[in-house]
């Protein structure tokens, strides 16, 4: 499938044969102190706009005796870096003397980086000669762990594999999606009232103290409903929600839970990010506000774990996905619209996204039909595998930010759309 490393050993320098002129980027030292595996390690940092930067050579030298080490080799023809997780490391220093300042050299570099033979889309710089990476780009990528200590301004680094897994969580006709991160968790709603205890119950395991982030994508039932025994469950740090009211019983009470739960933040929806553990990050996308369909005002949000894109967008249909699909690009995993009706998961949309696997969340034998025969078949036009909880139940994707994959296999077909016959 991918191709093999390529051939010359990557010199000491690891030095850029090219780079694009300078942008207007604020580069300082970074003033943080590294941590590998519990050490304080040596490296050369630097901040750019924001997010820490390290040289190349020291990560692959701090790594190179744990389970996440990886080789590092330059073709110089080609003018690009091939790197191979797993590989052993060559290298036995980082090459010239750290400590200096050389932040005013700073230019983004236009070399080619591989992974395993496959070229990923990075944003490294060229500083003084040497590359350097930003670091929660590359931990999913080379499987490495990552967490920022702010007290003590450290960033800590562990050897440790890392893994993102996305549980679309079976609770009959309705949603519910359930992101874990190492040490940071999402629930992105939690289908009926009456499903709120399988909900809590079933993301128990995995919650590592508060749970960080509840999404309520939008006012009904089948959304928000199981949100009010979550909230009676855990400490949630933020919620965001559509900003929208209703009069529903199952709307008035997760909203007075939500109002009510100390220490949290209740925010709606706008494009913001919100950075997760170990490189991951949840784009929260502005869509429709306001609009008569309270389906369309849903909170859409791409989950990015380093080249692995997921896409949720609630039940947004037509009207909604028609912005969206000016806000997004290619994904891989796509959470199907509306439980997979024909009012949602249109061409506009997937044309622009293309995913290759789509989840339908529905129950068996739902009054409505879903999924829908016209949905399926869009799927089909875009070459989507489609898997759903009613056929395999909480279906489970795990992704090391290069790879991923389901506990399933079992793709619907034309003739598992509700609505026919």
């Amino acid at each position: 499938m991918k191709k093999r490393a390529f051939s010359v050993l990557l010199a000491l320098s690891l030095t850029l044969a090219l780079a694009v002129p300078a942008l207007a980027a604020r580069v300082v030292l970074s003033p943080q102190k590294v941590y590998v595996d519990g050490a304080e390690a040596a490296f050369e940092g630097y901040n750019i706009d924001g997010y820490n930067y390290f040289r190349l050579q020291d990560l692959a030298i701090a790594l190179k005796d744990g389970p996440a080490r990886f080789s590092v080799a330059y073709d110089a023809a080609a003018d690009l870096v091939a790197l191979v997780r797993g590989g052993e490391c060559a290298l036995t220093d980082g090459g010239a003397p750290t400590g200096g300042d050389r932040s005013a050299s700073a230019a983004p570099s236009v070399q080619t980086v591989t992974i395993d033979g496959a070229p990923v889309r990075l944003s490294p710089y060229n500083i003084g000669g040497y590359n350097f990476f930003r670091l929660g780009e590359l931990a999913p990528l080379l499987r490495f762990g990552l967490a920022y200590d702010r007290t003590e301004n450290s960033v800590k680094i562990t050897g440790a594999p890392v893994a993102v897994t996305v549980s679309f969580i079976d609770v009959g006709q309705g949603d519910s999606v359930f992101i874990d991160d190492g040490d940071f968790e999402v629930l992105i709603d939690a289908g009926t009232a009456d499903k709120g205890n399988a909900v809590s119950d079933s993301i128990r395991p995995y919650v590592d103290g508060d749970l960080d982030v509840v999404i309520a994508t939008h006012t009904h039932a089948d959304h928000v409903g199981g949100l009010t025994r979550v909230l009676a469950d855990y400490q949630v740090d933020e919620i965001i929600d559509s900003g929208d009211t209703a009069d529903s019983r199952a709307w008035t009470d997760y909203h007075a839970a939500a109002m009510a739960e100390p220490n949290c933040a209740v925010v709606p929806d706008s494009d913001f990010t919100v950075s997760m553990a170990n490189g991951a990050t949840l784009r929260i996308i502005e869509g429709l506000d306001g609009d008569a369909n309270p389906n369309n005002d849903s909170v859409a949000a791409l989950l990015t774990f380093g080249q692995v894109r997921v896409l949720f967008t609630g039940d947004s249909e037509e009207a909604a996905e028609a912005v969206l699909a000016g806000k997004v690009g290619d994904v891989d995993v796509f959470k199907a619209a509306h439980h997979g009706s024909r009012t949602a998961n249109t061409m506009a949309l997937l044309n622009v996204i293309r995913p290759e696997y789509a989840v339908v969340s529905c129950g068996a034998g739902n009054p409505y039909g879903h999924p829908h025969l016209a949905a399926l078949q869009n799927f089909a036009a875009v070459g989507t595998t489609v898997y759903s909880t009613e056929k395999s139940g909480t279906v489970v994707m795990t992704t090391d930010g290069l790879t991923y994959s389901f506990n399933t296999s079992a793709a619907l077909t034309l003739a598992d759309a509700g609505d026919q016959g």
